[in-house]
């Protein structure tokens, strides 16, 4: 990455774009390959159900990637319950409810791509599919933020900015190059959450 920032992996993806700088970074297949490997050290680990363990791949040059793995169920990103994932069959689309607390995790079987990877994926749950909406799941639409006012440093006028604008803008009015300080960007463009997704597999 560009700016050296860490990024988040949603869910299965061959790029992701970096809010901070907006490069484009590249995930290979055989990056995916390396991360979905760690599976095939459960017997040698002896790991329990729900035993997990952290582990941190080189991805090739500076990328170094964090991956916490193990024989562990989707669990409720809300209550933390262990889900029921027998309400959606693998292959098909669909929401896993809580039982305890009503929490949805979409649910959704592995691109085609991933599984010319790994053909024993069975099922993603938790996922964000990389379009950006996970398919079957009821998704909110965010309210866009505000406008937030900025004044340009050369001729002083107040320009309008939102998430939308460019980290590098040109003044509407002098037209001077502006660079977009940290805590607008920040502000604009908010650091997301890192959240726990699944991959299920055939035994």
């Amino acid at each position: 990455m560009e700016c050296g920032e860490n990024l988040a992996l949603e869910g299965p993806t061959q790029q992701v774009e970096c809010t901070a700088c907006q490069s484009v970074v590249e995930v290979t297949a055989q990056t995916w390959k390396n991360l979905l490997s760690f599976r095939t050290a459960l017997n040698e680990l002896r790991l329990a159900e729900g035993a997990t363990r952290n582990s941190f791949l080189s991805g090739g040059g500076e990328a170094t990637m964090f991956v916490k793995w193990g024989p562990q169920r989707p669990v409720c990103t809300g209550c933390g319950e262990t889900l029921d994932v027998s309400a959606v069959s693998p292959g098909k689309n669909g929401v896993v409810h809580c039982t305890q607390c009503g929490h949805p995790m979409n649910t959704f079987p592995p691109p085609p791509w991933l599984l010319a990877v790994e053909p024993d994926a069975l099922q993603l749950f938790g996922a964000v599919r990389e379009s950006g909406a996970p398919m079957g799941a009821s998704v909110a639409v965010p309210e866009e933020a505000r406008p937030v006012s900025f004044a340009c440093p050369d001729c002083g006028a107040n320009l309008k900015i939102n998430a939308s604008a460019p980290r590098v803008l040109a003044c509407g009015y002098c037209k001077a190059d502006l660079y977009l300080p940290d805590p607008l960007w920040r502000a604009l463009h908010p650091v997301k959450k890192r959240m726990p997704w699944y991959v299920t597999f055939r035994s």
